[in-house]
């Protein structure tokens, strides 16, 4: 049996997008996974009996009872994951989804595409945490869910802060979208705010300590040692971003705590209950109150979410979480879910 795991050749990217999916695929290939290459393309330009000649040479390696870990979504579209599917069937083979977003959830879905269907033709799926899986469950998904509860995030460089004597501010650091992040144009708070990320003329707050846009791996080099803080969109107001930070797992938390920094996370986000059962940050209700919330917090109190955080990083840094999901995604494959 072989066990394999998609790799996405695409362009290099300033945000996450890459980092995270390169992260699975060397993670599983460290628990002796084979890479499936896959390059992002123009689909619609293939015929049917072009894309399926492109299959049949993606998967000519799998054989009978082989494991395929595939990464999704690819933005190769459903015509094309759908097919793979099909293929990777034939020749006998299970297919496990991990799903990086999940598009019905996001309100992404593209017309005609039934994502819970695609999910009901694999045989199972990693999902970010449980929020993600009861919503799933909810919208008719039937195959078994597994809980990632974390994305990892593979750093080999020295942490700077897991040294207990550096000093920590308590301040704020928000790296990612600043086109989703509208908060950062009217900050007029007391805690300080310094902000990485694409200023797309924004017009952030005068307040705000604007330092640029690096790609991840130079981005983790320049993060102060403070709170980083998760809130993709002014989640009072809903909207989809805010909605579907109830059932995801932003992959910044995982950058931030990779480098030993406690977070602040919105109290209804879906990664809200790792957070405090975790006592890896604080989760709030509005980011009105973040003067308060951060002033109550003894030297002590820092001191011991600093603490976790410098040891979730340990965990983080070597791929920890998903190792652990792609152990029961086997246990699925090659037996059912074991009865202790």
């Amino acid at each position: 049996m072989t066990k394999w795991v998609t790799k996405i050749i695409q362009p290099h990217t300033v945000d996450a997008v890459f980092k995270a999916k390169d992260d699975i695929t060397t993670i599983a290939q460290s628990v002796g996974y084979d890479n499936m290459s896959i390059f992002r393309y123009a689909v619609d330009s293939d015929t049917d009996k072009m894309l399926n000649a492109r299959l049949d040479g993606i998967v000519a390696g799998v054989d009978d009872g082989d494991i395929i870990l595939y990464q999704y979504p690819n933005y190769l579209g459903e015509r094309f994951d759908t097919d793979f599917v099909d293929h990777a069937h034939l020749m006998g083979a299970k297919v496990f989804i991990f799903a990086h977003d999940s598009e019905h959830i996001r309100g992404a879905e593209w017309d005609g595409y039934d994502e819970v269907e695609f999910f009901n033709n694999t045989d199972g799926i990693i999902a970010h945490n449980k929020a993600m899986r009861d919503k799933l469950i909810e919208s008719g998904v039937a195959v078994p869910i597994i809980n990632n509860y974390m994305f990892d995030y593979l750093y080999y460089g020295k942490n700077r802060w897991e040294d207990p004597k550096a000093e920590f501010e308590k301040e704020l650091v928000f790296a990612g979208s600043l086109g989703k992040s509208d908060f950062l144009t009217n900050w007029d708070h007391q805690t300080k705010l310094a902000a990485f990320g694409r200023d797309e003329q924004k017009n952030l707050s005068p307040n705000v300590d604007y330092r640029g846009e690096f790609q991840q791996e130079e981005l983790i080099k320049h993060l102060p040692y403070r709170f980083g803080l998760a809130w993709d969109t002014n989640l009072k107001d809903g909207g989809t971003y805010g909605e579907y930070t109830r059932f995801n797992n932003p992959h910044k938390v995982s950058m931030y705590l990779s480098q030993a920094l406690p977070v602040v996370v919105w109290d209804e986000a879906g990664i809200a209950p790792f957070i405090v059962n975790n006592d890896l940050g604080i989760a709030i209700s509005s980011l009105d109150n973040i003067d308060e919330e951060l002033a109550k917090l003894s030297e002590e109190r820092v001191a011991q979410l600093r603490r976790n955080a410098a040891n979730m990083s340990k965990l983080l840094r070597q791929g920890y979480f998903t190792k652990r999901a792609i152990l029961k995604m086997e246990e699925l494959a090659e037996f059912g879910d074991i009865t202790y």
